[in-house]
């Protein structure tokens, strides 16, 4: 069986001749073993797409972030915790609201990533948007991943503000509780994918376990619910505090509906390529 890219950036797969049924195999067992050979396939041409330059570029990239950031939040800390009783409280509205912002931001971006595009979509096809079509067709693949590839693309959106917010004196503005909860909301964001990445891997760190039952980050088994076929909820991955209130809204599907009204845009039609679903979930429109 080979793989090649086809014109939207999908996955075509050669037909593998079907080896005469074995008695008692059921048509339900032929078809579910020649889909995960089709996924199978699909798996490692998404993988072969993640190219030596991106890996070097997302290890410059971490170290890069790393710097600044350990120049930037020990300023944040030490201003705030070394500060007045307020500036602590403040501090904690800070991380709360700002992990409830990113809750929010990593949604929107999930969301967008995994509905629409192609691997050919310019400059984030083969950098973004690959990543999570592997991820559907191998949710385990992202717990191999090495930490600079699992951390490369959110590096790199947030650096332009770690890098600028940690050579200025954030004290010296009157507006330095908005620029230090941006960066808050930049940390969060930053590492959303690692915790995506905890709540994939079977046996995490103790600390994270804590996290995780504490429901401060995002836990494993409610984020469970976004893999199942046709992959259209929780996608909300840094905390997955607002996946109820957004499933409960209705909100991802009222979106979708109303760009495939007036843009006319199927939403998850390339996803369906690559996890090779029988069908393409349409949101449903007003005649």
């Amino acid at each position: 069986m080979q793989a090649t890219s086809n014109e939207t950036g999908g996955v075509v797969v050669e037909p593998t001749p079907i080896q005469p049924t074995p008695r008692g195999e059921t048509a339900l067992i032929t078809k579910f073993k020649i889909k995960r050979q089709q996924q199978k396939t699909a798996q490692i041409y998404l993988q072969s797409q993640y190219p030596k330059s991106k890996q070097i570029a997302d290890v410059v990239v971490a170290c890069v972030w790393t710097a600044f950031a350990i120049r930037l939040f020990s300023k944040i800390i030490y201003a705030q915790v070394m500060g007045s009783y307020a500036d602590s409280v403040f501090l904690i509205l800070y991380v709360a609201c700002g992990a409830l912002l990113a809750d929010f931001l990593s949604g929107m971006i999930h969301w967008a990533c995994d509905t629409y595009g192609t691997l050919n979509t310019p400059f984030v096809g083969k950098t973004l948007i690959r990543s999570f079509r592997e991820h559907h067709v191998d949710p385990t693949a992202i717990t191999r991943h090495p930490f600079a590839e699992t951390v490369g693309n959110s590096f790199f959106v947030t650096l332009p503000w770690v890098a600028t917010a940690s050579l200025i004196d954030i004290n010296s503005y009157w507006f330095s509780p908005l620029i230090i909860f941006w960066s808050v909301v930049m940390f969060w964001m930053a590492f959303t994918n690692q915790i995506h990445k905890w709540a994939h891997t079977y046996n995490p760190p103790t600390f994270v376990k804590y996290l995780q039952k504490s429901r401060i980050i995002l836990q494993g088994k409610t984020h469970n619910y976004h893999h199942f076929s046709p992959y259209d909820r929780d996608y909300c991955i840094t905390t997955g505090w607002l996946n109820p209130l957004f499933l409960r809204l209705d909100l991802w599907k009222k979106m979708e509906a109303i760009i495939t009204k007036y843009v006319g845009t199927v939403p998850r039609e390339d996803d369906s390529n690559w996890t090779f679903q029988d069908t393409v979930a349409k949101p449903e429109t007003d005649k």
